[in-house]
C-alpha cells in the first residue's frame, strides 16, 4: 500500500491513539535500518571504515540517530554527521541526548568540523541519508550547507541508503533535483507515493519497505492505495454456456471518429470486440463508417450526419438520444474532435443513459466545460484522462496536474462519484468508493497515437462482457490486460516499431497465456 505524506502523518497520530507512540515507532525504525544494513551488506561490504549516518534536524534525523545507536552495537565505527545543526523536534532531541552518551559513536557538527565530515563521507563504505524525510517541503530552498554535503556525498562510491525518501525528494510528487543516486531506499511502514514518480523513482534505487510496528487499526480504512494486484489473464472471462448468445456478453455503443480521426474509432471498436463484447455498434459519420466497415465487418453502425468540417453535426444528437437506451455500455470521445457538438452529445449521454458510460479523449475536454452534468447522471461513469486532460478538468496547467496527479484524480473521483483512470507512468485507478490502485503496466512503446483509444475500447468491451462484475475490479483488469498486450507487442516488434493495432492483435495471446 502506498501513502501520501499527509496520510503518513495521520497514520502516526492514529498509532499514538492505538497505544504505540511516535517515539516507539522511531526506535523500531532505527532497529530496522540497522538490521537491513547488517543483513544486506555485512559480508558483502567491508565495514571496517565505519558507517556514516547523515542526520537532519527533524524526525528523519531522529530515525538516523536511533539507527546509529543500534549500529554502534555491531562493533563497527559509526559517524553521526549533524548536517543541519542540532535537532529541533522533541523526539530527535531525545535521541540525540542518548547518542551523546555512546562513546562508539563519533558525532560531527557541520558548524566546525567540515573537513572531517568530508573525510568521513569520502572514506565511509556505507552512507545512510537521514537528513530530510516525507515532511520535506520542496517549495523552500534547501540550505546551501546541507546541499553542499549531499552534493559531496553524491561523488562517493559508498553504498548509499536513503531512509523514507532521498533527501530533497518530494514524497508526494516525486520531484527531485539533486545528484545523489541511492542503492537502496528504506521506506518506513509503507511505500511513499512520490517514489513511484520520476525522477525520484530512479534516484531511490531499490525500495525496501519495512515494518515499524504501526498498529493495524492505525492504517487508513478508506482511500487506500494498493500496488499488489495480481493479474491472471486466464481468469478474465467465465466459461461460456453452451446456449449462450451475443446479448449475454453486452452491447457496446461507441460514439467516435471524425473525417480526420477515423482511426480512433476503428481502434476503440476493434479493442472492444477483442475483449469479449457481444455486440459493438459504432455511431459515426459516413466517412468513418465506410473506412471502419471495410476493416471490421463485425461492427454495426449508427449512421450520423456530418457537418462541413467532417465531425458529427448537431442534427445527429437526436439520433444518438433516440438509440442510447439500447446499450449496456457507452464509450464517447475517441477522435470526435473538440467541437461544440461534443458538449451536446455529452449532455445526452449523461442525462439520458442509465448504463455504464466511459468518457475519453475529447469527451473529457467537453466534460471540463460541463462538469455540472455529472450531478444528476445515473449509472456508472468512468473517465480516462491523461495529464493534459486532467489539467483541463481543474483549469490548471499540465505541470501542476503532473505534480499531484494522484491527488487530483482521487479528488475528482470522490467529489463527482466517478471512476478515474489517470493515465501515465504509473496508471492510477481511482474508484468512486475511495479505493485506488497503482498499476505499473505497459511500456514506453505505448507513447504513440491510438494507445488511449485501444485502452478505452478494452475497458468498454470487458465491462460489457462482465455485466455483473465489480466495476473497479473490471477496470483494473482491463488496464492490466492492456499493459500485458503492449508488452507482448513490444517483444515482437520493439518499443520503437510496435503500433496500437499490434496491442489489439496481442490480446488473444495474453488471454491464452501464450
Amino acid at each position: 500500500m502506498y501513502v501520501t505524506p499527509k496520510q503518513m502523518e495521520e497514520i502516526e497520530k492514529n498509532s499514538e491513539d492505538c497505544g504505540v507512540t511516535r517515539g516507539e515507532l522511531m526506535e523500531n525504525a532505527g532497529g530496522r535500518i540497522c538490521l537491513f544494513v547488517m543483513e544486506t551488506l555485512f559480508g558483502n561490504v567491508d565495514l571496517t571504515d565505519g558507517v556514516c549516518v547523515l542526520i537532519g534536524s527533524g524526525n528523519n534525523g531522529g530515525d538516523g540517530l536511533t539507527a546509529a545507536k543500534n549500529l554502534a552495537e555491531t562493533g563497527f565505527p559509526v559517524y553521526a554527521v549533524m548536517v543541519d545543526g542540532k535537532p529541533k523536534t522533541d523526539l530527535a532531541k531525545a535521541a540525540f541526548e542518548t547518542v551523546k552518551t555512546i562513546p562508539e559513536i563519533k558525532i560531527l557538527d557541520d558548524a566546525g568540523e567540515l573537513s572531517e565530515i568530508y573525510r568521513v563521507i569520502a572514506s565511509a563504505p556505507v552512507i545512510i541519508d537521514c537528513v530530510y524525510g516525507t515532511g520535506y517541503n520542496p517549495s523552500k530552498a534547501m540550505p546551501p550547507h546541507v546541499k553542499a554535503v549531499l552534493d559531496f556525498a553524491a561523488k562517493s562510491k559508498a553504498v548509499k541508503i536513503a531512509v523514507d525518501v532521498p533527501s530533497g525528494g518530494d514524497a508526494l510528487s516525486g520531484s527531485y533535483n539533486l545528484a545523489v543516486k541511492y542503492n537502496y531506499t528504506i521506506s518506513l511502514g509503507f511505500d511513499k507515493i512520490g517514489l513511484t514518480y520520476e525522477p525520484l523513482k530512479s534516484a531511490a534505487g531499490e525500495v525496501i519497505t519495512v515494518d515499524i510496528g504501526i498498529p493495524e487499526d492505525a492504517k487508513p480504512k478508506n482511500e487506500t492505495l494498493n500496488n499488489d494486484r495480481k493479474f491472471d489473464p486466464k481468469k478474465l472471462f467465465a466459461k461460456r454456456a453452451e446456449d449462450a448468445h451475443k446479448g449475454d456478453f453486452g452491447k457496446v455503443l461507441i460514439i467516435a471518429g471524425s473525417s480526420r480521426y477515423s482511426g480512433a474509432a476503428y481502434l476503440a471498436a476493434a479493442a472492444a470486440l477483442k475483449t469479449g463484447a457481444g455486440l459493438v455498434t459504432l455511431a459515426c459519420i459516413k466517412d468513418v463508417a465506410d473506412r471502419v466497415g471495410a476493416m471490421l465487418p463485425e461492427v454495426m453502425f449508427l449512421p450520423l450526419p456530418a457537418d462541413k468540417t467532417g465531425v458529427i453535426s448537431s442534427s445527429g444528437v437526436k439520433e444518438i438520444a433516440a438509440n442510447i437506451g439500447k446499450y449496456d455500455v457507452v464509450l464517447f470521445g475517441c477522435g470526435i474532435t473538440d467541437s461544440p457538438v461534443a458538449e451536446e452529445i455529452l449532455e445526452v449521454i449523461l442525462t439520458k443513459a442509465a448504463c455504464t458510460k466511459i468518457i475519453d479523449a475529447d469527451g473529457i475536454n467537453a466534460l471540463s466545460r460541463r462538469i455540472e452534468l455529472l450531478r444528476n447522471s445515473d449509472g456508472e461513469i468512468i473517465i480516462t484522462p491523461h495529464i493534459g486532460e486532467l489539467a483541463r478538468l481543474y483549469g490548471i496547467t499540465p505541470t501542476q496536474a503532473a505534480a499531484a496527479r494522484l491527488e487530483y484524480a482521487r479528488s475528482f473521483s470522490r467529489e463527482h462519484a466517478v471512476n478515474v483512470i489517470a493515465k501515465g507512468v504509473p496508471n492510477y485507478i481511482c474508484g468512486k468508493e475511495g479505493g485506488a490502485e497503482i498499476l505499473r503496466v505497459g511500456n514506453p512503446g505505448l507513447a504513440r497515437g491510438g494507445s488511449g483509444d485501444v485502452l478505452a475500447g478494452m475497458v468498454a468491451g470487458l465491462l460489457a462482457n462482465r455485466k455483473n462484475a465489480d466495476i473497479f475490479e473490471t477496470i483494473c483488469d482491463a488496464c492490466s490486460l492492456h499493459g500485458a498486450a503492449a508488452d507482448l507487442a513490444r517483444d515482437k516488434f520493439t518499443e520503437h516499431c510496435m503500433s496500437a493495432s499490434d496491442v489489439i492483435n496481442s490480446i488473444p495471446e495474453v488471454i491464452m497465456g501464450c
